[in-house]
């Protein structure tokens, strides 16, 4: 089973350090990621409007999902992110999302 998890779910669950993932992973799911979402991070930690702590999360968050061997990487196209997670979850992989419109028009929720 391959799963892929957006910004927001990243960034809540660093909060309490990288252990979601092996929970994820515990449960018999590859995490994917791609680059629109690698992009976000890095916007979020390069932002002087991000809120305090968010551009340490999202560096720490780079550094941890910058391992190409251990996160392989997924095309999601150029379209909104959004949009492109609900097309992914129409492709089969389970989605990592605290974004409600994201949850209620996708089938395949990863669930920690």
């Amino acid at each position: 089973m391959q799963a892929i998890i957006d910004t927001g779910f990243i960034m809540n669950h660093m909060k309490n350090g990288d252990s979601f993932i092996t929970s994820i992973e515990s449960k018999g799911y590859k995490i994917r990621v791609s680059k629109i979402i690698l992009n976000e991070l890095k916007d979020i930690a390069n932002s002087v409007k991000s809120g305090v702590g968010d551009n340490d999360l999202a560096k720490k968050a780079l550094e941890l999902f910058g391992d190409h061997k251990r996160f392989k990487r997924v095309d999601m196209g150029h379209g909104p992110t959004n949009e492109s997670l609900i097309a992914k979850s129409q492709e089969g992989f389970f989605i990592g999302t605290l974004d409600k419109e994201v949850n209620r028009r996708i089938t395949n929720k990863l669930v920690i």
